[in-house]
């Protein structure tokens, strides 16, 4: 409601890289509760499936799958990773479609709610954050013996990274951060390394 008070109108983009950008939209309206991702735009298509790759029922939630005109052709000299992300549509043969990774269910009127991912990606400020990469660093300090990453703060503007660290020896939190500093970018180090005896 604030930002519609500076400008004619809003609206909410969803798509990733993989299907350049913009895969859905929807026109956000004053005292909208809930925003959804969207329709899709002209040319792309959507399927939400189980796992199974069959398609789910309105409103049960579902891996989102997107096709069309504005799908990439694959990751630049990565075949392994293209098969795994790019798949052929089930229902329409000879056609491609990319696998989002999200979690998404049908509402009523037809528009998409993100629900979450089905991996343990993260998105925060911006970027894409795989978990298991930080706690895989986490894990190569000599005197870690296991780690968990989770993102915390409940409004987008206010997240942040926090590690929970097993550790075999006592180590300063601060000479966590320095060796996770020199083996990652400034936005995946976490803000807090909490040491723990152990995970349940």
């Amino acid at each position: 409601d604030k930002l519609l008070k500076c400008g004619d109108e809003v609206w909410n983009i969803y798509g990733p890289t993989e299907t350049t950008i913009c895969s859905t939209v929807e026109q956000v309206h004053p005292g909208t509760e809930t925003v959804s991702i969207g329709s899709p735009i002209d040319r792309t298509t959507l399927q939400i499936m189980n796992s199974y790759m069959q398609l789910v029922p309105q409103g049960v939630p579902g891996e989102l799958y997107i096709g069309g005109a504005g799908l990439a052709q694959g990751y630049y000299r990565q075949p392994e990773l293209t098969a795994k992300s790019f798949i052929a549509d089930p229902l329409d043969a000879g056609q491609m479609l990319y696998r989002t990774g999200d979690l998404v269910r049908q509402r009523e009127d037809g528009s998409l709610a993100y629900v979450g991912r089905t991996d343990h990606q993260i998105k925060l400020r911006g970027y894409r954050i795989e978990s298991g990469e930080i706690e895989a660093v986490l894990r190569d300090h000599p005197n870690i013996t296991d780690a968990v990453l989770v993102m915390k703060g409940k409004a987008v503007a206010d997240r942040y990274l926090e590690a929970y660290v097993v550790l075999q020896a006592d180590v300063d939190s601060q000479a966590i951060v320095t060796h996770l500093r020199s083996r990652l970018p400034a936005h995946m180090v976490p803000r807090r390394v909490i040491p723990m005896e152990k995970f349940r």
